[in-house]
């Protein structure tokens, strides 16, 4: 059956880059809800001649989401992607779709339109074979991934209760890693309100911003563990006016990733204890957990051990990892579900000009996450 598989995908392949081009040329910024709404159209099409029943949930202020379903019996199985990308209208002029050697480069191609067509060809696969699994399975399209899911959540955990697995088609990345772990994610926005004055007449009467934001940082930095995963960012810095100007007002963001779950709350509540050491200044800490840690449970890793041994029959390398970045997987695993992250095709740098994925690992990709639907 894998040499099958990879055989029937290998004579797809053709038709499956032309689609990916029309699928990349289809500027899906996330902000732009009437060109994700035309991409969220085109994958609803697309499941749908493959057997699917296609609904949409409301994902307002961006475009609706999209569950496709099949039926059986037995507890379901859940896939996540997402149709929208980080790359304005226009892009496409600078960036375009191109074949260069072995991979093929473009806004979204791994990040994850490529990904989404790659679990399209996957399931065609398996119908084409009559191998389609026992269990009920959910595709789950979202539009909202890269601005944190914020309307998407709620859709994601709720089709995600009560699964045998959750299966999120983000990228490999290369070297083709799994994952079977990603840090939390947590964002802040802290500022610091002062009062100004003249700085060489009248400093005495100013209560500076600038200086209080330079001490909050000289507390907040300190709560990062980086020995077990727990790591702080500030990554940009904003405030007054002029230099002969007392600062009135400052402002820092703030990035926490979180390898192990409970960290991400030791340091939500430590910033919210954060108190002003100038007398008069005022804090303002706006944010919070917006990815809870995905942690390698012994249940996420059976299911990396059953993947395991289908790259071994398809002589596919592979390998349980993870990263601090964040995705939908973060959602599924927090509830319990086991969640294996990376399914989706090999390729990487994501959300730059060099975006890529990989062609010949395309239908390998493609048969591993085949053969993993089907034995699930």
């Amino acid at each position: 059956m894998p040499r099958q598989l990879l055989t029937y995908l290998d004579a797809c392949l053709p038709d499956l880059l032309d689609e990916m081009r029309q699928w990349i040329e289809i500027e899906s910024f996330t902000r732009d809800i009437t060109a994700v709404s035309w991409m969220v159209n085109v994958v609803g099409e697309r499941l749908s001649k493959l057997g699917a029943s296609v609904r949409k949930y409301n994902g307002k202020p961006q475009a609706d989401h999209l569950l496709a379903s099949w039926p059986g019996e037995g507890e379901p199985i859940l896939i996540v992607g997402h149709v929208d990308t980080v790359y304005p209208p226009g892009t496409i002029d600078e960036f375009p779709f191109r074949i260069d050697g072995d991979v093929v480069r473009g806004p979204g191609v791994s990040d994850m339109k490529g990904c989404i067509l790659l679990t399209c060809a996957a399931l065609q696969a398996l119908r084409h074979f009559g191998r389609w699994t026992s269990r009920p399975l959910k595709f789950l399209i979202t539009t909202d991934e890269e601005i944190g899911s914020p309307t998407s959540r709620r859709y994601i955990e709720e089709q995600a209760r009560g699964c045998r697995a959750a299966l999120i088609i983000e990228s490999a990345e290369e070297g083709g890693w799994l994952k079977t772990w990603r840090k939390s994610v947590s964002m802040y926005d802290l500022v610091i309100t002062g009062k100004p004055s003249h700085a060489g007449v009248a400093p005495e009467l100013g209560i500076s911003a600038i200086h209080e934001l330079s001490y909050q940082i000289g507390q907040i930095l300190p709560l990062a563990r980086p020995e077990i995963g727990t790591t702080i960012n500030i990554g940009k810095i904003s405030g007054g006016t002029a230099a002969n100007v007392v600062a009135a007002e400052a402002h820092c963001t703030i990035d926490v990733r979180a390898r192990k779950v409970g960290e991400a709350e030791r340091v939500d509540q430590a910033l919210h204890q954060l108190a002003p050491r100038l007398a008069g200044a005022k804090l303002s800490l706006e944010g919070g957990v917006n990815r809870p840690a995905m942690e390698p449970t012994p249940a996420t890793m059976a299911l990396y051990a059953a993947a395991e041994q289908i790259a071994k029959q398809l002589n596919l390398p592979i390998k349980a990892s993870g990263t601090g970045g964040g995705s939908d997987g973060n959602f599924t695993s927090a509830i319990g579900v086991p969640t294996l992250d990376g399914l989706g095709g090999w390729g990487s740098d994501s959300h730059s000009f060099d975006e890529w994925l990989s062609i010949s690992q395309f239908a390998p990709r493609a048969a591993l996450l085949a053969r993993l639907i089907e034995t699930l």
